[in-house]
Parts: C-alpha cells; sequence; structure tokens
C-alpha cells in the first residue's frame, strides 16, 4: 500500500489499512489466511465507506 509506505502508522484513518498490510507481509508465519485478510480488508473500506471511521474493527 503507498499510503502505509509514505505515511507509516501515522494516520488514524487509515491505521486499519496499515495494520492489514503488515499482516499480509508475515501471513505465512501468522494464523490468518490470504482469504481471511481479503475479508478483513473487505469488511474495514465497507465500515470506512458507511462512514463509521471509529468503530472499532476489531469488535
Amino acid at each position: 500500500m503507498r499510503i502505509h509506505q509514505r505515511f507509516g502508522h501515522q494516520l488514524p484513518l487509515a491505521e486499519g489499512f496499515a495494520e492489514l498490510d503488515d499482516a499480509y507481509d508475515i501471513v505465512e508465519y501468522g494464523n490468518r489466511t490470504l482469504a481471511q485478510l481479503d475479508a478483513e480488508v473487505t469488511a474495514e473500506a465497507q465500515r470506512l465507506a458507511h462512514g463509521r471511521p471509529d468503530q472499532n474493527r476489531h469488535s
């Protein structure tokens, strides 16, 4: 993700995507599959698109 490369974890609105980008980097060592990460990215995009940026994505 270009935003993650440029800003790291400094943009609160994009923090969820930055964390997911990190998770893709270590997917072979973690406990989530690519399909699970893809689903989380989709859910994060929907959360932001529906105007719920302050809702915790982990709840």
